[in-house]
């Protein structure tokens, strides 16, 4: 019994005395459990991080105007004006924002005759990597259309024409004598009860659609898939995720591997071989970099022979190359700040998750704070879905891909800074 708790304690203090072992075995679940309650919670910000979404007016009405502003005032949906339907439809491509909103023509008109049977037509277009977000969507569009409606009841004008399409519609159907007479008359009170002040300013604001009544019909919509810079399956989607956590997978390896030929002397051994230091940290890096290359490649092959499409392959080669040399940066970060092979294990594993998720690799990004979708950019997750998106079915241009490319760049220039002056102030070379 003695022996078993010797070498109980023996463990046990090993465990302390490793200062990376400790900290992501005691201290980094209580910061992961404290992180996402603040998430969830909102703490963060006090507010989610919005929806971003761009409309497009074809109609110009008055009702199409309220509708914009109850979207702007809305707090979950942060709305932009583009300057033109393509400008909107770029930005839906590029994946700047979650959908495109487009009120056509004929709006006012359709919410001038709600009592003819119409309804309100809007068209809405989602980015395919957020399917999500439609339903959001399509719930906070039929809410506004509540408040256009409630422009119907209480202006004056558009009343007397709503009303006067609905005597008219009423006259022209096939309705008896006297189911025309009650119509009519229930039209009358409205009109009568408008003129009067008695309708108010709050009437069907609630946004929850009556007996089956709906008022505005959305038609939400993918990018179409016949044409290029549109995805063709959802294989063209998840394949950037994919590969990114191919990727982080080879920074954990080889950052373990790194850590643990120098805690065993072998990278001290290599220091007094006829190599500089710098030639034996590139080694160590090109290794890395090659195999994140062969991780990218296999990967593409094998969602390419599942019908993926890269529609601009010389971009595709950059993006691979720069992906490549961006994580590598990573893995020379985890490196250079690990003092045991199970700190950099540890490392390795917590940073995956904490990159992941606020990179929009678990959970997409509208759905978290904005404080979060903020940090966001300091994840190669966000940035390196995004190039690949852009190589693929997204078919932008270099210039296009610049912002995504250069924040990977300047990463890995970071990572590699940070992990070689770790790794040399360990060994003292």
């Amino acid at each position: 019994m003695n022996a078993i708790l010797a070498i109980a304690k023996k463990d046990l203090l090993l465990l302390c005395r490793d200062r990376g072992n400790f900290f992501f075995t005691f201290i980094f679940p209580v910061l992961f459990a404290v992180f996402f309650g603040l998430i969830f919670s909102g703490a963060g910000s006090g507010a989610s991080g919005g929806m971003k979404i761009a409309v497009w007016n074809e109609d110009g009405g008055k009702s199409s105007l309220v509708l914009l502003e109850a979207l702007n005032k809305d707090d979950v949906l942060k709305v932009q004006v583009p300057a033109s339907r393509d400008a909107g439809e770029a930005l839906l491509r590029k994946g700047d924002i979650t959908a495109l909103v487009v009120i056509p023509k004929g709006f006012e008109q359709q919410a001038r005759g709600l009592f003819s049977g119409q309804s309100m037509q809007l068209d809405t277009y989602v980015d395919p990597a957020q399917r999500a977000a439609a339903g959001m969507l399509q719930g906070k569009l039929t809410e506004k259309a509540f408040v256009v409606m409630q422009r119907v009841f209480t202006d004056a004008e558009v009343m007397k024409d709503t009303v006067g399409q609905g005597r008219q519609r009423i006259q022209d159907s096939d309705l008896s004598t006297t189911q025309k007479f009650a119509f009519g008359a229930f039209l009358n009170a409205l009109e009568s009860m408008q003129s009067s002040g008695a309708m108010g300013g709050n009437i069907a604001t609630t946004g929850a659609p009556a007996a089956g009544f709906n008022p505005v019909q959305v038609n939400v919509k993918e990018m179409s898939r016949d044409r290029e810079g549109q995805p063709s399956s959802s294989f063209e989607i998840s394949l950037g995720q994919g590969i990114v956590w191919g990727l982080m997978g080879c920074v954990t390896a080889f950052a373990m591997a790194l850590v643990s030929e120098r805690v065993t002397g072998t990278l001290s051994r290599l220091s007094v071989a006829p190599i500089s230091p710098a030639q034996l940290l590139l080694g160590k890096a090109l290794a890395c970099a090659i195999a994140c290359v062969l991780v990218q490649l296999l990967l593409l092959a094998v969602m390419m022979a599942l019908g993926v499409r890269v529609q601009r392959p010389h971009i595709m080669a950059l993006v691979i190359i720069v992906n490549a040399i961006g994580f590598t940066g990573l893995m020379m970060l985890i490196a250079g700040l690990s003092h045991s092979e199970g700190g950099a294990s540890g490392m390795g594993r917590s940073l995956v998750l904490i990159l992941a998720m606020i990179g929009g690799g678990t959970v997409p990004l509208f759905f978290l704070p904005k404080w979060v979708q903020t940090a966001a950019s300091v994840s190669p997750f966000k940035w390196s879905t995004l190039a690949i998106e852009g190589a693929t079915w997204r078919a932008m241009t270099i210039a296009e891909l610049m912002l995504p490319l250069g924040v990977l760049l300047a990463l890995a220039l970071a990572g590699f800074w940070f992990g070689v002056t770790g790794l040399r102030r360990m060994l003292r070379i």
